[in-house]
């Protein structure tokens, strides 16, 4: 892991004023451009922006709950960016499998 990846992430769970959103901030572009794969992947436009926000938000919203647990789970043994791409790819996917799910329904 880069030492600034280890310093936004440590600044993040020790409660460091505007640790969270440092983190989000170095991880946001990175996110936007997994979910456009996935929504892409899935059939979905990538202009669609009502969309793209909503699995942005919901991705974000997943590594604050319960006291960024899934953050507190990362090992280290892969880059930060790595293990955040393979979570929003687990977010965006079940999501937008929902999605078409209660669309066919």
């Amino acid at each position: 892991m880069t030492n600034e990846s280890h310093k936004l992430l440590y600044e993040c769970l020790s409660g460091v004023s505007f640790g969270w959103e440092n983190l989000v901030d170095r991880l946001l572009p990175q996110v936007t451009k997994v979910v456009e794969f996935c929504m892409v992947e899935s059939g979905h436009s990538p202009e669609n922006s009502t969309l793209k926000q909503r699995l942005v938000h919901e991705i974000f919203q997943r590594l604050q709950e319960s006291d960024f647990r899934l953050l507190r789970d990362f090992d280290g043994t892969s880059e930060l960016s790595t293990y955040i791409s393979v979570i929003s790819q687990r977010v965006a996917r079940d999501l937008l499998t929902e999605e078409l799910s209660s669309r066919q329904s």
